[in-house]
């Protein structure tokens, strides 16, 4: 499971979830095996703070529901 919050620019975020343009404090959650991309606008840079967890206790958290919706297929 991965987290990454946008602490300055803009970019886009395209997933199983949808699209969505991202700015300061957005916050991305990606599961395990989700297809997506995120990143800048072209031509320009943001700053990220980034977390990859892994184990027993994120996995029972993700079956139980606790992190947020389940992607839209």
């Amino acid at each position: 499971m991965r987290w990454m919050l946008v602490t300055g620019g803009t970019g886009g975020y395209r997933g199983v979830t949808g699209d969505a343009p991202l700015g300061p404090g957005s916050l991305v959650l990606v599961r395990p095996g989700e297809p997506h991309w995120y990143g800048p606008s072209p031509g320009a840079v943001w700053d990220e703070a980034y977390c990859a967890v892994t184990g027993p206790a994120f996995d029972l958290a993700a079956r139980r529901g606790a992190l947020g919706a389940r992607p839209r297929r």
